[in-house]
């Protein structure tokens, strides 16, 4: 859900030197080699042509030829959308679900916040509970430097 604090999550892994793929970017990346320009209609219609097509799975297979070229232990895949993007990728690696929550009035003021460049990091904070089934939930609360620790 847009507000969450995905993003945010994954520049801590970046800062932890923990390669993030975000799925946008490779649906940026089929989009640029078909000549589109980056408009939410076109990059919308792209996404949902390509897994109308090749299947719920797509995006994360695109993702596989990308993972093999890092060398480290783990890497981070921002914004899975669908339970066969993550059945493809567990189908060559062990995958840990991060699920980021916000209440709609946390995630609207996130928007808000982010857009009038206010500052999102000063107000989230992350608590970390384990799920079962090798899922993480992320619960955004207020200030950052408490999850980054």
């Amino acid at each position: 859900m847009p507000g969450a604090g995905k993003s945010l999550a994954s520049s801590v892994m970046k800062a932890h030197r923990i390669p993030v793929f975000v799925s946008g970017d490779i649906i940026r990346a089929e989009a640029r080699k078909r000549k589109l320009k980056f408009t939410r209609k076109n990059l919308g219609e792209l996404m949902l042509k390509i897994r109308k097509e090749e299947g719920m799975g797509a995006v994360a297979k695109r993702l596989v030829p990308l993972v093999e070229k890092e060398s480290g232990e783990f890497v981070v895949y921002e914004g899975a959308r669908s339970v066969e993007e993550v059945d493809e990728l567990r189908r060559k690696y062990g995958v840990v679900v991060i699920a980021i929550n916000a209440s709609p009035q946390a995630r609207f003021r996130n928007v808000i916040i982010v857009s009038l460049g206010l500052g999102l990091r000063s107000l989230l904070r992350w608590r970390i509970g384990r799920l079962r089934m090798k899922t993480v939930r992320l619960i955004s609360r207020g200030e950052l430097d408490e999850y980054s620790k």
